[in-house]
């Protein structure tokens, strides 16, 4: 499913969840280990909907049957890359799960930022977004390498296309319980609020 593209939002908030093990000793020496795992949790506030927009987007959230089902949203400046983003960049050579480091191809030839820290990016092949955490630049042949966060939770094959432009997110409601309140007097326009975590 797609989030209505109708239904724009006034803000939203990101947050990165990397859990980890973690006690502290008697001595206040910390102790950590990783949990290899991640995920993306967002809260989407939409701008003032008039009431046929907020009933179709009541309608959406209901059809998702609280956690049940997942949808595919494009997030406002987070989908969009800062770096020129050139090409229909692909997987060069196959790269294992764990990697942070992705070789890629045909992006435009000398390219300076072709990506930049902070853009997002996701492959063709799965349903996780990772964020670029280096500037990288295209060689003379439109090669480049991505170094993201976190590590790939599945290997990705050669030749798998890389999603730069309108990456979408793919989310599940973080409740199944929703809640819609609407004024009854002159102004009824009424604002979401929706919380939701990525879907793995």
């Amino acid at each position: 499913m797609k989030f209505p593209t109708h239904i724009k939002f006034n803000s939203l908030g990101l947050k990165s969840n990397t859990p980890n093990f973690y006690s502290e000793s008697r001595s206040l020496r910390r102790h950590v280990r990783r949990i290899p795992a991640h995920r993306w949790e967002v809260t989407l506030r939409t701008v003032p909907l008039e009431d046929a927009d907020a009933r179709s987007l009541s309608a959406f959230l209901n059809a998702l049957e609280g956690r049940l089902n997942s949808f595919d949203v494009i997030l406002p400046l987070y989908s969009t890359p800062q770096g020129a983003a050139t090409g229909v960049p692909s997987v060069s050579a196959a790269t294992a799960a764990g990697e942070k480091m992705v070789p890629a191809k045909h992006g435009a030839a000398n390219v300076e930022n072709q990506v930049m820290a902070g853009d997002f990016i996701r492959f063709a092949g799965h349903s996780k977004v990772y964020q670029v955490t280096a500037n990288a630049d295209t060689d003379s042949a439109g090669n480049m390498s991505y170094q993201i966060t976190p590590g790939l939770v599945k290997s990705v094959a050669a030749d798998e296309n890389i999603i730069v432009k309108d990456v979408p997110f793919t989310m599940a409601l973080k409740r199944d319980v929703q809640g819609f309140k609407v004024g009854i007097g002159n102004s009824r326009f009424v604002k979401h609020e929706i919380d939701c975590v990525e879907a793995l």
